[in-house]
């Protein structure tokens, strides 16, 4: 710190600048505490509102604001000599912990303030609309419930330099959200570390998480209805005598172009993801059935074809009861 002192006064010597006033302003730079002890830093989020969840774009936009508190006794009025007046000064100006969001996507600021006190109390409070990048499992989906990851990390110091506590009574939500197709469930908060890819330091902060739960009734009316009312179009098929080819294959080809024109149609509701979803598996076990309906409609055409009328009249009777039966299993084992 000598060094560092003495160079800067050597430096400005032959400057017109006020020396001590530079220094004083370097210095206030530099970590504030005794070397070795974390400086304590105060954290706190309220939370407005989450105002969008895409699935597709596994982002979340929150409406929030977040205050971060510490002291630096440099800044006390007994011990404050500066160049710019306190009213004026910006986070630039002074010393403090840089704590970001990791996940950030884009950010809005719709107002921030910086507020020190005459004891050297520093508050910087931010309102911003920010959207984050979140890892969603959506292995439920549509009955999923999901942990919407906020983090906050300090990107210059590590977990011996400087501490976040949490400030429970100044963080929380305000009521209900408006996000459509969602149920806030509650508000969770935990500490966390980041360790520097390619570098050996640790880098810590806070893991804001919000709890929500999906309402599945816009999924189930627009797909789960129509696709089951698809596969009892198809299921029709076993009701028909198998000798009446024509309107066997009629209603059972009907089903499968319905079928792929109503896929088509789900392109823009589902998440882009490489693994199957509820819905996935639903969507694909009812193509099998509708395609199954089909098969065995030519199946047992051609077994009355060739004489075996009564054979292909006992398979239809199975069918009409089995195929159901397969139905409701899938059904059940989507839901729960």
């Amino acid at each position: 710190m000598n060094i560092l002192r003495a160079l800067i006064l050597f430096t400005l010597l032959f400057s017109g600048l006020h020396s001590e006033e530079i220094v004083r302003k370097i210095e206030r730079h530099i970590r504030p505490g005794a070397q070795g002890t974390p400086t304590p830093v105060d954290f706190s989020v309220y939370i407005i509102d989450v105002l969008d969840i895409s699935d597709v774009e596994r982002t979340v936009t929150v409406d929030y604001i977040w205050l971060m508190m510490w002291n630096d006794p440099r800044l006390a009025d007994g011990n404050y000599e500066g160049i710019k007046n306190k009213l004026d000064m910006t986070l630039d100006d002074i010393w403090h912990p840089h704590v970001s969001q990791v996940n950030l996507k884009s950010a809005q600021i719709n107002d921030r303030i910086l507020n020190v006190d005459s004891d050297g109390n520093v508050a910087y409070r931010v309102r911003q609309k920010d959207t984050f990048t979140v890892p969603l499992n959506l292995h439920r989906f549509p009955f999923d419930e999901q942990s919407i990851s906020l983090k906050f990390m300090s990107t210059h110091y590590g977990q011996g330099e400087i501490s976040l506590q949490w400030n429970q009574e100044r963080s929380g939500y305000l009521g209900d959200f408006s996000i459509p197709g969602w149920t806030f469930k509650s508000v969770s908060h935990k500490p966390t570390v980041m360790t520097m890819k390619g570098g050996n330091r640790d880098l810590f902060g806070i893991d804001l998480q919000i709890h929500l739960e999906r309402n599945s009734g816009f999924y189930v009316w627009k797909v789960f209805v129509p696709l089951s009312l698809i596969v009892f179009m198809a299921w029709s098929v076993f009701w028909i005598d198998p000798a009446n080819f024509a309107g066997q294959v009629a209603i059972s080809t009907s089903s499968v172009i319905t079928l792929i024109a109503f896929q088509l149609s789900l392109t823009q509701l589902l998440p882009k993801i490489s693994y199957l979803t509820e819905i996935d598996i639903f969507v694909l076990a009812t193509s099998i059935l509708v395609f199954l309906a089909l098969g065995e409609a030519i199946f047992t055409a051609r077994l009355a074809k060739s004489g075996k009328h009564d054979i292909s009249l006992n398979i239809d009777r199975w069918m009409r009861y089995l195929y159901p039966v397969f139905f409701v299993i899938l059904l059940l084992f989507v839901i729960f």
